[in-house]
């Protein structure tokens, strides 16, 4: 088995998702084979020669399944609509790969999904006592052990803290 040739990364870059995949830049070309990733700042497809596309995360404006047609069948891609760096303009390549899903949702979260104060508010206000606890400490810190948020709520086991956030701040 051949080992990959890792991608050129920036300082503070961290992958995200790698997977095997493709894409396609518009209709009339054919699909890039090659390894496709994630990482906390952009997208991109690489292959052996270089990265053959990319684009920050900032700049994508849409996320969306679409069928396409793959070799001999059509299948679902998803399509990412982004501002091209050089001018501005929008523009859409579309990207297959095994885990669609997982994709789709990641890359969503990551480049279109803004949580602010406001939105963090209104779902505070659905939630009971100890859970609007919970959120609003994860959204000060961005972060928190099981620890913290057990000792937050003075819950007396993990278990508790976990099923707040599954059942109940999940849900919300």
């Amino acid at each position: 088995m051949r080992k990959v040739k890792e991608p050129p990364l920036t300082q503070d870059e961290e992958i995200i998702l790698r997977e095997q995949g493709g894409y396609v830049g518009n209709l009339r070309s054919g699909w890039k084979l090659g390894h496709l990733y994630l990482t906390n700042k952009r997208l991109f497809l690489f292959q052996p020669a270089g990265i053959i596309f990319e684009t920050p995360l900032s700049n994508i404006t849409n996320v969306t399944i679409e069928e396409r047609n793959f070799v001999f069948r059509r299948k679902n891609t998803i399509c990412i609509s982004y501002k091209q760096m050089e001018t501005g303009r929008t523009s859409k390549v579309w990207i297959i790969m095994a885990n669609l899903e997982t994709w789709r949702k990641k890359i969503y979260g990551m480049a279109l999904l803004k949580i602010d104060e406001e939105t963090v508010d209104r779902v505070a206000a659905e939630l009971n006592g100890e859970s609007r606890e919970i959120l609003w400490y994860l959204w000060q810190k961005g972060h928190a052990t099981i620890d913290e948020l057990a000792a937050v709520v003075a819950a007396p086991t993990h278990m508790d803290i976990l099923l707040k956030i599954r059942k109940i701040i999940n849900p919300t």
